[in-house]
């Protein structure tokens, strides 16, 4: 999936950087949490989204080698970067389910560790962001990045205490995110995926 889409439809990574199994990794996967939705589908499971948590070591965030000039200091050592997000389904409440579940699992993994998230985005994904009720902070206004293919990015930080009280604040759902985390209702802590995707 993540081949299919950065080399192949965004042409974000250069052949070369295909595997030989046919997937692509980087050296920010060893330091990185992965996670995938699968469709249940026959004859066998399609993956419809991916995300990859990497978590901040000894070496910079990928973010703080982008925006080095634009970044005032160092990130926060426990500090995670979202990247490699994608969410792709032929249906559009499927894909959207697929999105926010993602978005949901990497607030978690963020409120475990006491972490914020940090994430290099083009301007359309930060506007999905704002549509689901997702708050974040822009650190560094958009650029032209020569590794992203000459797309237009930013650098954003979300606060996954500061999400959890919107949350917690939405007692109508006006949000679309807020069922995502609501435990007893909808998802058993388990996710708000239906049967189709796991």
């Amino acid at each position: 999936l993540r081949a299919n889409i950065y080399i192949n439809e965004r042409q974000y990574l250069p052949e070369e950087a295909r595997q030989l199994d046919g997937g692509e990794s980087d050296k920010s996967d060893p330091h990185a949490t992965q996670y995938v939705v699968l469709e249940n589908c026959r004859p066998q499971p399609r993956a419809v989204g991916a995300l990859r948590m990497i978590q901040k070591s000894k070496s910079l965030l990928p973010a703080e080698e982008i925006f080095s000039e634009e970044l005032a200091k160092e990130l926060p050592g426990n500090s995670l970067e979202a990247s490699r997000f994608i969410a792709r389904h032929k249906e559009r409440t499927a894909q959207t389910m697929v999105s926010i579940g993602l978005v949901r699992v990497a607030i978690l993994q963020a409120l475990s560790q006491e972490s914020d998230i940090y994430a290099v985005v083009e301007q359309p994904l930060a506007r999905r962001f704002q549509q689901i009720g997702l708050e974040y902070d822009v650190l560094c206004e958009s650029k032209i990045l020569p590794e992203y293919n000459n797309t237009d990015n930013m650098l954003l930080r979300f606060q996954p205490d500061r999400i959890m009280e919107i949350v917690k604040k939405d007692l109508r759902f006006e949000r679309p995110i807020t069922v995502y985390f609501d435990v007893k209702l909808q998802n058993l802590g388990l996710g708000h995926f239906d049967k189709l995707l796991r």
